[in-house]
This record gives structure tokens, C-alpha cells and sequence, in this order.
């Protein structure tokens, strides 16, 4: 099983520029939503091109992206450590990105009432139901190491490139 160290991610995401811009004003919006494939309950629904056009509107912020699940104990375990981290860092342009691995059918059930329980300052999104190579090509257009498992995080910079990936490489 992973563990997230951090110590460890929050000096990588100061290393990938977590500092103030010189330039604010180019910066996009932290409040840019992304393109969805359809709403539900104020949670978008995603599919692996809007979650790049995501990523892509994030550009101008250091992007914690990471995937999640309300079933998973070891995601929900680490959300506070998210949460403490935009709080260090959010004013900076830190932003994290949750998708959730839960079924698209249970938004109403089981995920909004999460959010509306946890109340962290994220951009909450699910993933769309896809399978097979669907799902593969979701999967390795985040990361072709990575076997889809959650938890998993990624972490983007100010340009929009994967710095790094934290997530288990084996089943």
C-alpha cells in the first residue's frame, strides 16, 4: 500500500513553483471549471478529455490531482492533508482536483454528501463510467505507470507538467 510523505509533497510542490507569480495577471483562474460531460448534483462528470481541459484551465497554478474514492479508507484518510495544504499554499495558486472513482450513479448517495460533509476547497469531479479500453486509455492519459488504483496523486506546475505521481505499480 502507498503512502503519501507529506513533508515529502509539500516541498516538491514548493520545488515546481508554488511561489507568487511575477506575472499574477497571466495566470488563468483558480476559478475556471472544467468542460463536463454532463453535471449531477453540481459534481461534473468527466471523461478523459475533460479532464485534460481541466488540467489545461489549471495552467497557471501547481495542480494536486488526485483520485479518489468514498470507499477507499486510505483516500478519505488523506483529504485533511490536502485540505492542510491548500491552506498553506492555495493564496501561492496550489489547487487540488479530486476525482472520484465512485459509480456515476451514486453522486447523489454517496459523494455530494461527502463533500458537503468534509467541506475541503477542492474541485470535486467523478469519473464517468467507461470499461475496458476505454478505461485503459483514461487511465495511461493520466499516467502509463499508473494501474488505475486509488488512491493515486499526480502533481502538475505552472505549465501543466506531471512532476510527480504517487500511486502503487502493482496490483
Amino acid at each position: 500500500m502507498r503512502r503519501l510523505n507529506f513533508a515529502f509533497l509539500a516541498l516538491l510542490i514548493l520545488a515546481v513553483g508554488c511561489g507568487k507569480s511575477d506575472d499574477a495577471t497571466s495566470r488563468p483562474s483558480s476559478e475556471t471549471a472544467p468542460s463536463a460531460v454532463e453535471t449531477t448534483a453540481s459534481v461534473p462528470i468527466v471523461t478523459m478529455a475533460t479532464l485534460h481541459d481541466a488540467l489545461s484551465a489549471a495552467k497557471g497554478d501547481v495542480v494536486v490531482l488526485n483520485f479518489w474514492a468514498t470507499w477507499c479508507v486510505p483516500c478519505v484518510e488523506e483529504m485533511p492533508q490536502f485540505k492542510r495544504l491548500v491552506e498553506q499554499y492555495g493564496e501561492q495558486g496550489l489547487r487540488v482536483i479530486a476525482v472520484s472513482f465512485d459509480e456515476v450513479d451514486e453522486i447523489d448517495s454517496r459523494v455530494v454528501p461527502y463533500i458537503e460533509q468534509a467541506d475541503y476547497p477542492f474541485e470535486y469531479l467523478v469519473k464517468d463510467k467507461m470499461a475496458g479500453p476505454e478505461y485503459e486509455a483514461f487511465i495511461n492519459s493520466v499516467d502509463p505507470e499508473w494501474i488505475g488504483n486509488v488512491p493515486a496523486t499526480f502533481i502538475y506546475d505552472r505549465e501543466g507538467v506531471k512532476r510527480a505521481a504517487v500511486h502503487e505499480e502493482t496490483t
